[in-house]
């Protein structure tokens, strides 16, 4: 079975096993209790744990990163995104260690708006690390974590997640994160990028019973910082509207001219006219990317205010597959072949 017939597969499994994946806001490790976090954690993982029976091993970090759109669309990758999602995505390995411990970036599925960061933590021998949450601090004032290393200042949204690998007596764990960058500052290829991890904090459950609270810890005060490029980005980008086209919220009386719609595979920026507010985004809230195989692929906002809105795919809509754009009220806008 090759990678992809797995990630066929995977839209064959059960949607309750995508329910709490699909569900789940993100949010930062440290506002996370950890039993919460462990039962939200991928559940395309769990997916992928009942087909263990066809003897496959995921062969590359690329069909990682595709299992987990998969869980958020609910079911299986189409093949032009499995081939959007290898493109895109570079393994690395470079490290930084502190008091013993050490990170390691193993791979990045990055577009110019958003971008998937796995990293390795290694503890010292006879650590248990994956029998508590490792986390990241959540200081109000805490530096930026991932930015160009020329501009340490750009702050980029961030969330994550730890994966379950099964051992919870080994000194390793991999953890997920998702990057969104500034609408103003998208990712962009060779320019170095610098990660930065304050410290280290252990978060543990307690025991309501025997009188623990639930407390953290700190076990790395000293900070992680891991340089890295990326190698290239292939994400164009295509303008929808040729001339103003209208959209509304009928029941929330909102009506708009929709004035530009910049589109890529992974996000998407709207600009319009007609409401004094920002409520304008609701004319988009629920839209999809319609592929021409009939996927949908929804996106949801990412930042906005009057007249401007912008939008994360929940996973990457190629273009070159891409038929229509479909507003909330049911407009539909084509996405032309590009010329």
């Amino acid at each position: 079975m090759s990678g992809f017939d797995l990630l066929v597969e995977i839209g064959k499994i059960d949607q309750r096993f995508y329910a709490e994946a699909a569900a789940a806001a993100p949010l930062p490790f440290a506002r996370r209790h950890r039993r919460v976090l462990l039962l939200k954690i991928a559940a395309v993982l769990a997916a992928l744990a009942l087909l263990a029976g066809c003897a496959y091993v995921i062969a590359s970090d690329a069909e990682l990163f595709a299992g987990l759109f998969a869980g958020k669309m609910g079911g299986s990758v189409r093949q032009s995104q499995l081939d959007f999602i290898e493109k895109n995505t570079q393994q690395f390995g470079q490290s930084a260690t502190a008091e013993g411990y050490t990170y390691t970036i193993e791979s990045i599925f990055a577009s110019s708006q958003v971008a998937w960061l796995k990293l390795r933590l290694e503890a010292p021998q006879g650590v248990a690390l994956d029998a508590d949450l490792y986390t990241w601090d959540s200081r109000p004032n805490w530096e930026p974590i991932f930015a160009p290393a020329d501009a340490p200042d750009e702050r980029c949204g961030l969330s994550g997640q730890l994966l379950d690998d099964g051992n919870p007596n080994d000194n390793v764990a991999t953890l997920l994160y998702e990057l969104r960058a500034p609408d103003d500052v998208p990712f962009r290829a060779g320019i170095p990028y610098r990660l930065y991890i304050p410290n280290l904090i252990a978060s543990y459950d307690g025991d309501d019973a025997a009188g623990i609270p639930y407390h953290q810890e700190f076990l790395v005060k000293d900070s992680f910082v891991i340089y890295v490029t990326l190698d290239s980005i292939h994400d164009d980008e295509r303008e929808l509207i040729s001339q103003p086209v209208p959209a509304s919220v009928p029941n929330m009386d909102i009506h708009i001219e929709i004035t530009s719609f910049r589109l890529s595979a992974m996000g998407a920026v709207a600009r319009y006219t007609g409401t004094e507010d920002e409520k304008g985004v609701f004319c988009f809230t629920g839209g999809a990317v319609v592929l021409k195989d009939g996927t949908r692929v929804t996106f949801h906002p990412n930042q906005w205010w009057k007249g401007y809105a912008s939008f994360i795919m929940y996973a990457p809509a190629p273009l070159e597959e891409a038929d229509y754009l479909e507003l909330t009220d049911g407009t539909k806008i084509p996405i032309a072949e590009e010329e």
